[in-house]
């Protein structure tokens, strides 16, 4: 049976899922002044799978919190990274320290489409990336409205410089 732990903070929500060979972290909301995650407690020297996908909001005092506990988390054990939306690899592209010692395992891709003004997020994954050697400006991404071909939104040599720092 799983076991799981909720922490709600203002602003953030923290689900800790414990499984036979990991934890899983889901976090929701803003990385604010408000965030405190010493509240949450990984005690436990398993790997874990940090899932960001419904992370909306990031500021300075929620960055400077976030790395203080992932700094710590990803000392004595695996840390990956899923589901990293754009608001977040923005993160990563600017701070060296983002993710502590973790790897960004899935990534999503902003596109936009010019002609209906649609966006849309791809999933990717990181091992994909580098060794299949993805395009990203070329992955054949059509606009769920007008079905014609979207942009990326990111510059691609932010990715390149990302994953060339990180060793993925």
């Amino acid at each position: 049976m799983e076991e799981v732990i909720i922490k709600r903070m203002k602003g953030v929500q923290v689900e800790v899922f414990h499984r036979m060979d990991k934890v899983v972290v889901m976090v929701s909301g803003s990385f604010d002044e408000y965030c405190n995650f010493d509240d949450v407690d990984l005690d436990i020297q398993m790997k874990v799978d940090v899932n960001l996908k419904n992370v909306t909001f990031i500021n300075s005092p929620g960055v400077r919190n976030w790395i203080n506990f992932i700094h710590d988390v990803s000392l004595s054990r695996e840390v990956t990274f899923v589901e990293c939306p754009t608001i977040v690899m923005e993160q990563f592209f600017m701070i060296y320290d983002f993710g502590g010692k973790g790897e960004i395992k899935t990534f999503y891709v902003p596109y936009y489409c010019s002609k209906c003004d649609e966006s849309s997020e791809i999933l990717v994954l990181s091992e994909d990336y580098l060794k299949e050697k993805i395009d990203l400006e070329d992955m054949g991404v059509k606009c769920s409205k007008c079905n014609e071909p979207m942009e990326i939104e990111e510059e691609i040599d932010k990715y390149e410089m990302l994953f060339e720092e990180v060793n993925i």
